[in-house]
């Protein structure tokens, strides 16, 4: 039939169920379209190759939808595949432009969306609006990326709904560019959420305004992990606007890496960030974080605001006394504290780290955030220097003193009347841990 019609567009209308007892091979002048709810039933280990399917369903054993080889202008949308390998492969030495996977709904015991071109010679990738699972739980022992991406180019994955994965959701990794992930909802995942893998040629991603949720809050694996091999870890990603749940750690940071994040929120997540030894710009939101920060010796994080009070600020894993660990800034809501009548009240703000060196103001987190103290404060070597501090007085609060009780950082000030008092903490500047 390919030989009969050449290049010459041909519409193909499947109106029931097909049994395919050999390998199916069609390039993409070929549209098959599914009526009446077509199915598309290969037997074990026969591959379907159709580069052009709408409103199929493939059940199968095997692979729902393969391509290796040359191949242009493929289309696969609003199909169903339910697959016992791979749902679509594009594998080994695929090589051509245009691939559009867009409103299928997709579930697989391997990758439900693999990538795998080697040759690194496919570019042109959609992957929109679609379903997507991976079956299984983590004792199957591989695969079960809900989207992975091998040398993929030019690639867009947006606004999908990740329903599970086994391993991490998605995966990209090897000599991969120009990758732009988008608008995804990504929950139940078993391991980690996104991982990006470095090698030498691998471009920056672009990581953007994505939901990912670990499965059942279990505090296991990481949200966003860039992960450092022997290659290092990939420089340069721009994360911003995701929004990542219920992990050990929220954004891993990997290491000897230049990372851009901005107005990202991590909830309910052991560790917000965590770096080996890291640099990350911008800030970000947490809430329910004990830790707000790991790092190795010379991680540096950007400022974290904290919707809740933490346990830890900024903790040191490297090695005692080499280099250290910087925050430039952190926010947080402290409990509340009931004042004397007529007295002074010692309000502890915060334990403190090794030094810290910035602007540290205090507010009225129960009236409106009003300004109740600032100062520049530099503390290093047990010794705490306070200079141009301003304060403002509000109703029976006033006389605010900063001050070293034990290891705490202390606010003093003096109550009028019994009241319950709690202030926001407010920092900016140089906070290092070692």
């Amino acid at each position: 039939m390919k030989a009969e019609y050449g290049s010459t567009p041909v519409t193909v209308l499947l109106d029931k169920s097909y049994k395919i007892k050999s390998n199916i091979d069609l390039p993409s002048n070929f549209h098959l379209i599914g009526i009446h709810g077509a199915r598309i039933l290969p037997d074990a280990a026969v591959l379907f190759n159709a580069a052009n399917c709408e409103r199929i369903t493939i059940v199968t054993p095997f692979h729902g939808f393969y391509t290796d080889g040359v191949q242009n202008n493929m289309k696969i949308y609003d199909s169903e595949i339910n697959a016992g390998n791979y749902g679509i492969l594009l594998n080994n030495h695929t090589s051509g432009t245009n691939l559009d996977v867009i409103g299928n709904v997709i579930k697989a015991n391997a990758d439900p969306i693999e990538i795998n071109t080697t040759a690194g010679t496919f570019y042109g990738i959609k992957i929109i609006g679609n379903r997507i699972n991976a079956l299984g739980d983590s004792s199957t022992p591989t695969s079960g990326f809900a989207i992975g991406i091998a040398r993929g180019k030019d690639i867009v994955i947006a606004n999908n709904i990740i329903e599970h994965s086994r391993n991490e959701a998605v995966h990209i990794e090897s000599v991969q560019e120009r990758i732009l992930i988008t608008g995804n909802v990504l929950k139940d995942c078993l391991r980690d959420g996104i991982r990006l893998i470095n090698e030498s040629g691998a471009k920056p991603v672009v990581l953007t305004n994505n939901q990912i949720k670990q499965y059942g809050n279990a505090h296991s694996g990481k949200g966003i992990y860039l992960v450092y091999d022997q290659r290092g870890t990939l420089d340069g990603n721009v994360l911003s606007g995701n929004i990542i749940e219920g992990f050990a750690q929220g954004i891993d940071l990997g290491a000897n890496s230049v990372q851009n994040i901005e107005s990202c929120t991590i909830i309910n997540c052991q560790t917000a960030l965590t770096s080996v030894n890291s640099r990350a710009t911008g800030t970000i939101t947490v809430k329910n974080c004990p830790i707000l920060a790991s790092g190795g010796s010379g991680a540096v994080f950007g400022k974290i605001i904290s919707l809740t009070e933490p346990q830890i600020i900024l903790q040191y894993s490297g090695t005692k006394g080499y280099q250290g660990t910087t925050i430039a800034g952190f926010s947080f809501q402290r409990a509340s504290v009931t004042t004397p009548k007529g007295g002074y009240t010692n309000y502890s703000l915060f334990k403190l780290p090794t030094a810290f060196d910035g602007r540290l103001t205090l507010r009225y987190a129960n009236n409106f955030d009003r300004i109740f103290c600032s100062a520049n404060v530099t503390y290093t070597k047990n010794i705490l220097k306070i200079n141009h501090q301003w304060d403002y007085s509000f109703g029976v609060t006033a006389a605010p003193v900063l001050k070293i009780i034990n290891d705490q950082l202390v606010l003093n000030f003096y109550s009028a009347d019994s009241r319950n008092v709690r202030f926001r903490i407010d920092f900016d500047g140089v906070f290092y841990q070692e």
